[in-house]
């Protein structure tokens, strides 16, 4: 690997998508999207997964990118049920796989520039990984959506994590949205820069769907970004992912300034929000996922 590679550790999920009377089953996770905008930036990508045997088909639209897979047994593979209206979106959760292990990822990171954490909830990464990264010293950025949300009875629900602490103390780069940093700032007892400097993060990332959001740094720098409008939008799911994995890439690996790349973050997520950056057809799963 180079200086120009990237592991990504998460789930790899079937995504049940339902948008009024129209419903999807698509490859997904953070894996999924931020690995497929990675490898179109020409970044060698790997991605640290767990999947169930019988669901390993789901992972091809992945290798055809040329994405290296560390695909480990689970007794399950991780459901996500999407329903969506505009900019809101509920999630249930009916099943998750095991949590990745410390053994999957040993020797994995050698000779790696950046790691993403890409949890979709607080047990899809077990804690002793994050040791593993902090000893490899890599970059390491995070969206902490995994670690303010918990499983009730399959529904999806917002509560801080216990881990959640782990994960800020280890990250450069930070993405939440409003509610997300909400719940942060109010477990912490901090305001956003506070929490900041608190865990010596470089700079975070506020999200808010259609109306944009903005970037804030370690060293008080506020930068905002507009979303572009998109006439006829598709579907909102992964565009989170793909807008920050795009950002990551244009800021660390092209060496663009932050509102350059936030401008074509946006763009880029914009494009996957009317289909034609990821295009569903190459995440469609068949009838029996």
């Amino acid at each position: 690997m180079t200086k120009k590679s990237v592991a990504i550790v998460g789930s790899a999920t079937i995504d049940e998508v339902i948008r009024g009377r129209e419903r999807s089953c698509l490859l997904g996770g953070v894996v999924t999207y931020a690995g497929l905008t990675f490898r179109r930036y020409g970044i060698d990508t790997l991605v640290v997964t767990n999947v169930a045997e019988e669901d390993r088909g789901i992972l091809e639209a992945l290798s055809r990118e040329e994405i290296r897979l560390f695909a480990g047994p689970s007794s399950r593979t991780t459901r996500f049920v999407n329903r969506i209206e505009g900019d809101a979106r509920t999630q249930e959760l009916p099943q998750a796989a095991e949590p990745i292990r410390k053994k999957q990822i040993e020797g994995v990171f050698k000779g790696l520039f950046h790691v993403h954490i890409g949890a979709l909830h607080p047990d899809d990464i077990d804690p002793k990984v994050f040791d593993c990264i902090r000893a490899a010293g890599l970059f390491a950025s995070a969206d902490i959506q995994g670690y303010v949300r918990f499983r009730d009875r399959g529904r999806v629900l917002q509560r801080v994590s216990e881990h959640a602490e782990t994960v800020l103390g280890l990250v450069h780069v930070l993405k939440a949205d409003e509610g997300e940093l909400q719940a942060l700032t109010s477990f912490f007892g901090v305001d956003a820069a506070e929490l900041l400097r608190r865990f010596e993060i470089e700079e975070l990332i506020v999200t808010a769907g259609s109306r944009g959001g903005y970037l804030l740094t370690k060293g008080d720098e506020f930068v905002p970004y507009r979303a572009r409008v998109v006439e006829e939008p598709l579907s909102t799911v992964g565009a989170g992912d793909v807008f920050f994995a795009a950002y990551l890439a244009e800021r660390y690996y092209q060496r663009r300034d932050i509102r350059a790349s936030l401008d074509r973050a946006a763009e880029t997520a914009a494009r996957q929000v009317e289909g034609s950056y990821i295009p569903p057809g190459v995440l469609v799963l068949g009838e029996g996922a």
